[in-house]
Parts: C-alpha cells; sequence; structure tokens
C-alpha cells in the first residue's frame, strides 16, 4: 500500500546569531601603574603613567582582543514539507456493453469493478485525492445518453470508502455511450468541486469499453468523432485537466480513444488497452504511479531566509537548481512567494521510484547550480 511521502524540512534561516560575548574582548588592560615617581619628565605614554621621566615611551597596549567571535550562526528552523495532493478523478463507462454477454464472457464489468477496487484500496493512503462519475447516469433512462445528474463523487480526502461503496452497490445501467458528453461536464464550472484547483494537479482517467454514440447533443441521434473528442480533450486541458484514458475489451474506437490520449497533456499519448483484470490493474497502476507528483508544498520561510540562496538535499546530497525544469535534473521554484518547489525528471524519478528517504534545505547558503 502506497503511503503519503511526508518529510520534515529542516530550514536554516540565514539570521544573525547569537555574539559571542567572549570576556577576553575586554582585556581591561589600561594598565595605571600609579608609580608616583616624581621626576619632572613628562611621559606621554598611552598607559597614562605620569613618571616625570622626560621619555615618551609610547608602549601603545591597547589592547582590543578582535578575536571576531561575532560568528553568524544560522537560525534553525523546523518547517513541514508535504507532496501538493493530486486529484483523479474516474470516469467510468456504465453503459450496456460493460455488462453484457454477448459482449464478453464473463461481462467486462466483472472484471473491471475489482480491478478498480483494487486500485482504490492500494492507493486510498496515497497523496492521491480520488472522484468518480459515470457516463450514461439514470437521468434518460429510455435514450440512455444521459449525463445530467450530479457528479457521484467529488474528489477530495477520504473519499475511497464511499467509491466503493458505490461501486458495490451499482451495475452498468443499459444506457448508451455519452463520452464526450460525459467529459463535456468537467469542462463546467460548479460541477466537479475543486477540479480544478490552482496549485493541485488535476487528472481525469476514463475507462471506456466502447465508442461514442450519443455525440456532442447528448442523444441517440449521432455520435462524436476523433476530432470532436480531441477537442474536447484540448478545452479540459486549457481548463486545467490533464486526461488519460483506458480502452477495455475488443469494442473500443481506436481513433477515439487515440484522440483523447494523444491531446490529454499526459506522458500516455495513446490510449492503454485492456482486454481482462490483470491488464486492466497494470494500467491503472501505470497511471497512478504516473501522477505521484513532485511539486512540494513547504511553510513560508522566516523572512530573514533568501529564497535566492538555498539548496535542496535528498539524504544529504545536493540536487542542483534546474530553474524551469530545462535540464530535467535538478528542483525549480513553482510560484513567485517560494511556497512550492518542483523536482524535475530525474529527481522526480527518484521520488517516485522510493529512493529517497529525506528530503531537507538549507537557506543562506549559495544555490548550487547545474555545472
Amino acid at each position: 500500500m502506497k503511503q503519503v511521502l511526508l518529510m520534515t524540512l529542516l530550514v536554516l534561516a540565514a539570521a544573525p546569531g547569537c555574539e559571542s560575548s567572549d570576556s577576553a574582548a575586554e582585556d581591561q588592560s589600561s594598565d595605571s601603574d600609579s608609580d608616583s615617581d616624581t621626576d619632572s619628565d613628562s611621559d606621554t605614554d598611552s598607559d597614562s603613567d605620569t613618571d616625570s621621566d622626560s621619555d615618551t615611551d609610547s608602549d601603545s597596549d591597547t589592547d582590543s582582543d578582535s578575536d571576531s567571535d561575532t560568528d553568524t550562526i544560522c537560525d534553525e528552523q523546523l518547517f513541514q514539507i508535504e507532496q501538493a495532493p493530486v486529484r483523479l478523478v474516474i470516469l467510468q463507462d456504465m453503459s450496456y456493453s460493460m455488462n453484457d454477454p454477448e459482449v464478453a464472457d464473463p461481462v467486462n464489468w466483472s472484471y473491471a469493478k475489482p480491478a478498480l477496487e483494487n486500485l482504490l484500496e492500494g492507493w486510498a493512503d496515497s497523496q492521491i485525492e480520488f472522484g468518480f462519475d459515470v457516463f450514461p447516469d439514470d437521468s434518460q433512462p429510455i435514450l440512455g445518453c444521459g449525463v445530467e445528474e450530479p457528479m457521484k463523487i467529488q474528489a477530495g480526502e477520504g473519499t475511497v470508502p464511499a467509491i466503493l461503496e458505490y461501486i458495490d452497490d451499482n451495475t452498468p445501467n443499459g444506457g448508451s455511450t455519452p463520452l464526450w458528453c460525459g467529459m463535456d461536464n468537467f469542462d463546467n464550472d460548479g460541477y466537479a468541486d475543486g477540479f480544478p484547483e490552482p496549485g493541485v494537479e488535476s487528472y481525469l482517467l476514463i475507462v471506456s469499453d466502447g465508442a461514442d454514440l450519443c455525440g456532442t447533443g447528448c442523444t441517440i441521434w449521432g455520435a462524436a468523432n476523433a476530432a470532436q473528442l480531441a477537442a474536447k480533450t484540448t478545452e479540459l486541458l486549457d481548463y486545467g485537466i490533464k486526461t488519460f484514458v483506458i480502452g477495455f475489451g475488443s469494442g473500443v474506437d481506436e481513433d477515439q480513444l487515440d484522440a483523447i490520449a494523444e491531446n490529454g497533456g499526459t506522458a500516455f499519448t495513446e490510449y492503454l488497452f485492456a482486454d481482462d483484470q490483470e491488464s486492466l490493474e497494470g494500467a491503472l497502476e501505470a497511471i497512478a504511479v504516473s501522477v505521484i507528483s513532485c511539486i512540494y508544498n513547504i511553510d513560508e520561510p522566516d523572512v530573514s531566509a533568501d529564497p535566492d540562496n538555498v539548496n535542496f538535499l535528498f539524504d544529504g546530497e545536493t540536487i542542483p537548481n534546474d530553474p524551469d525544469c530545462e535540464y530535467g535534473v535538478g528542483w525549480t521554484w513553482v510560484d513567485e512567494d517560494h511556497t512550492q518547489v518542483e523536482f524535475c525528471d530525474e529527481a522526480c524519478q527518484q521520488l517516485q521510484d522510493g529512493l529517497v528517504e529525506e528530503i531537507s534545505a538549507i537557506f543562506g547558503c549559495p544555490t548550487v547550480g547545474i555545472e
């Protein structure tokens, strides 16, 4: 079971430290030797003895003891660092073909249901916040192209039990396949709470065993084509939602699903094919791993910490600054306020592979860049 990667960020803020109160600095060497010889010389030496031999001995013992004990000691401040949340909404095909033995025997739902359950249970304690929706819903029981009902389960923390309950209590409803219309809901403000949301990665995961049969009008009188699905996916991406798609079973329309995958903004530019529970679980797992965020939230550093003098370390080893992840090996600031840091490709892969036990940071030291 995947665990949330919560780490303590040890921040050393460049702040004036405790000055050493070195008592030697006050050497008290003002030797006012009180030899009161009264010979009449007016000796002007700096130890203010007024002996009267006219020697001008200037034994300048102005002992200033500059032992530079005003060392700057960094203030240690503890900050919490945690991966930024990721929201993944599963948009599940619940059309008639998912439960039709003439399409597949055993029916596709008999494979899809346990695969979804394993995904949700395995990643319940991860940084992924799940949501769940279906197409079609029950709003048009005759036409079977309805997607008018509210979203089934909004994405957020602790939603896995509710999604598992829904999956357990419901079966494909015998309707048609309003794929385009199901996607279109997520392009509308107010349908999905906090999806998208600034600072949160948002993903839509489509699992379908067929082709769109309802078109952009959400009726049985038309079907969406690949170009329309590509355009809708692009609109979602512009809105802030990236899209994955899994084609499940032999009845999928490859052109339609590839059009979605190519424009979804993820590393999976072709749809993932699955034809049984094992391959579907593999596809779901691959997607879950890929969305693990390498963006980390950090508490705002002390005002004395200079964000231009900071280094991040993996298990004590410095990771170089890589502005805008140009080289794909280091880290970069995500926002101007320096409250989010992103680890680029190679560093991100180390985190996703579980190779890093501790992330730390040091403020107040010159930033190490890529040589």
